[in-house]
């Protein structure tokens, strides 16, 4: 091991390591053995020069046989206290590593960075300038003004990250909190077995220990030295960070440099087209997710939600005390508060622009909270594996799979993900099966989880506590969510794996090398002629004022739709995709924005029953209105929107139902005749925003160069 010695010497650290193990071994709370145990037993025998742990004797049993586990702990931790101050080695040795890992077990501590020596920062962290020099740099050359402003926001953000912490049990993060907090009070380290938070604030809920632990910070911050960096920065820097799935402060940067200003120096190594796609993304999700948070009081959720939006909005941080969202939208109903809080941080990541910076993280921390995913990998650039995987390389000596266009590939991907909710329920048997297994290895891959250890069962990672048939129900929705959310264009190894588990599940064949994934058992949609697919580009020239989110996310359904209902000439797309564009205000918007009263009675509607005319007021992209056309469009489209009636918003039904309108209208023959004055009259009943829809059809006909 290279290290070098620091200041304090070996010998001290030695010391002081041999003296907190004597006070943490015999606070091991637990009236059972322990991993922690196991581990102490570990290193007595190395300090003693003993031989290992034979397999299947008792920790301890080996030096104190016949005593009490209390008993037992108090003389491991004398032993060890005589044994450790007889180390006289020079340099860190195996040993000094073994004892400063069994110290971070037992604080809970993180294991010791490869770049550190042992003991360093384990009594005094970042104690002096030679400490500090393994980590990064505490430069006095920052001014007093430039560190009371980093210290200003590193507080501000610990106020929001803190309480934002997603688990509802205890983490990594939370540990490091406590232990700053011990810090800059002067507290003695926690006790080993004593929970995060619990000698400060006992039998308190988790998530109002986070909250006071972020109140209590601020003013401990506002008493450090305001003139030089302390040891403290360092800790608070490192906290920020793990908040936040930053990697660790790089040699020579000091505290809190790079930490509030856009990131960073070296040159991004994605394209702005990345990052643009990314963004896009990440709006899609945070806009989807968020309204569908679930409950009517605010979880950790809704104040990650309220922490970005104010991020974003470059606004102070919450008030304490305040509910998520009050400060932006008072006085409303959580469910309106979290729809409103979605439009607007779509908005503000829509003006985003340039190279990747702390926004950016901020939205990837958001985003792995609302689905529940693991913090953010330290070497990992934000959004980056979130939304696209790898493509599927061919292997060796095979050709590359063929082609699929976006369309086929998100019908597939649609049909096999309710496959799987109707059939991982009815897997059989009592116990995990084999297909258990594989079912709960594509939900971590989907979900961007580590694998699952050899020795879990499946699913117990996910759903503790509920029994294996719950288990399989909650697994079946959860694998719907994510295909469903799948966007990339191109097969990816999740493809392989979803095809996989159905197979396995109705006992096919495994799929020849040859074929593309879910090719063969499921259907293929109709194409479109060669080159008539529509790009967003194009749509976008139709619709200049649609988001462009809404125009990328429509492009693939309006392809299967135009291929669907015959929509399959250059004159007849620049006829369908104008009335569309008119009809939905250029793709913003698939639900009309009255209430639907003014429909209620109408029978030539269909509007017979109370309520009707609000319930079956205009949806889809064609306003499809009435109960009389939402139930024809039922039978059409085998979707029942009768009983369901906002279905018709969704995406894929609100461009198939203008699809099946156009065709039951024969809109096709009119747009053969390029008669937009008849085209409009079928729509619309009459010539409302002609002169809107003419324009469009010409932008239609310059984009598609007819």
């Amino acid at each position: 091991m290279n290290v070098q010695i620091i200041s304090p010497p070996l010998q001290t650290y030695r010391t002081q390591a041999a003296q907190v193990l004597e006070k943490l071994i015999p606070e091991i709370s637990s009236p059972n053995l322990t991993p922690q145990d196991a581990a102490v037993d570990d290193v007595l025998r190395a300090v003693s020069r003993q031989a290992p742990r034979p397999p299947g004797r008792q920790p301890y049993d080996g030096f104190f046989p016949n005593l009490s586990l209390p008993e037992q702990r108090r003389r491991a931790a004398q032993g060890l206290n005589v044994f450790i101050k007889r180390i006289s080695e020079s340099q860190p040795t195996a040993l000094d590593v073994q004892i400063d890992s069994l110290i971070r077990t037992l604080r809970g501590f993180p294991p010791l960075p490869n770049h550190q020596s042992p003991y360093e920062a384990l009594f005094s962290p970042a104690q002096s300038e030679s400490s500090a020099e393994s980590r990064g740099s505490m430069s006095s050359s920052v001014s007093p003004e430039q560190l009371k402003t980093w210290r200003s926001d590193a507080s501000k953000t610990l106020q929001r990250l803190i309480p934002a912490i997603a688990s509802n049990q205890v983490t990594p993060q939370d540990g490091l909190a406590d232990d700053l907090l011990r810090s800059l009070g002067g507290q003695a380290p926690r006790a080993a077995g004593r929970q995060p938070y619990a000698g400060f604030f006992p039998n308190l809920s988790i998530a109002e220990q986070r909250r006071r632990v972020a109140a209590g910070l601020a003013p401990f911050m506002d008493r450090l030295n305001p003139s030089n960096y302390v040891p403290q920065d360092a800790l608070v820097d490192d906290l920020i960070r793990a908040l936040r799935g930053l990697p660790h402060r790089p040699n020579g940067r000091s505290p809190y440099e790079g930490l509030f200003d856009p990131i960073p120096e070296e040159p991004s190594s994605f394209s702005p087209e990345q990052i643009a796609e990314w963004r896009s993304e990440a709006a899609q999700w945070i806009t989807s997710l968020v309204p569908r948070i679930a409950g009517t009081t605010a979880p950790a959720q809704d104040a990650a939600v309220d922490d970005l939006l104010r991020i974003l909005g470059n606004q102070a941080a919450r008030p304490s005390g305040r509910r998520p969202y009050d400060g932006f939208f008072p006085n409303l109903p959580i469910a309106e508060q979290r729809r409103r809080a979605a439009q607007g941080i779509g908005v503000f990541i829509e003006r985003l622009q340039g190279a990747l910076s702390n926004a950016d993280a901020a939205i990837d921390t958001t985003l792995r909270v609302l689905r529940n995913l693991p913090p953010r990998p330290a070497e990992r650039s934000p959004y980056e594996g979130l939304f696209t995987p790898t493509p599927i390389e061919p292997a060796n000596n095979t050709k590359p799979l063929p082609p699929v266009s976006p369309a086929q590939l998100q019908a597939w991907r649609r049909d096999a993900g309710q496959i799987l909710s109707q059939i991982v329920p009815r897997i059989a048997g009592s116990t995990p099966t084999a297909q258990d297994g594989q079912v709960d290895d594509l939900l971590r891959l989907l979900g961007n989880q580590t694998e699952r250890p050899s020795d879990r069962a499946p699913y117990s990672g996910f759903f503790p506590g509920v029994s294996l048939a719950e288990q399989r129900r909650r697994a079946a929705q959860g694998l719907q969510t994510f295909i469903n959310a799948l966007t990339s264009t191109d097969f990816i190894p999740a493809d392989v794996l979803i095809d996989a588990l159905i197979r396995a599940l109705r006992n096919l064949p495994p799929r020849p090398p040859e074929r593309r994934p879910y090719e063969g058992f499921l259907p293929t949609l109709p194409q479109l002629p060669p080159g008539l697919e529509i790009t967003a580009e194009q749509l976008q020239a139709i619709a200049p004022l649609g988001s462009g989110s809404q125009i990328r996310k429509f492009v693939p359904y309006l392809n299967r739709t135009m291929a669907e209902f015959g929509i399959n000439t250059r004159l007849r797309q620049a006829h369908f995709l104008a009335q569309l564009a008119h009809e939905s205000g250029e793709f913003n918007y698939v639900e009309e924005l009255a209430s639907g009263d003014a429909y209620e009675g109408r029978s030539d509607l269909g509007n017979t029953q109370p309520g009707d005319g609000r319930r079956y007021k205009g949806r889809g992209l064609i306003q499809i209105t009435g109960r009389a056309n939402y139930t024809d469009v039922s039978k059409a489209l085998g979707v029942d929107v009768v009983r369901n009636p906002t279905l018709l918003s969704s995406d894929e039904l609100a461009a198939r139902s203008a699809g099946w309108f156009w065709q039951r209208s024969g809109l096709n023959a009119l747009a053969d005749r390029d008669d937009v004055v008849a085209v409009t009259r079928r729509i619309n009943g009459g010539t409302n925003g002609l002169s809107d829809r003419i324009q469009k059809l010409a932008a239609a006909k310059r984009a598609f160069g007819i």
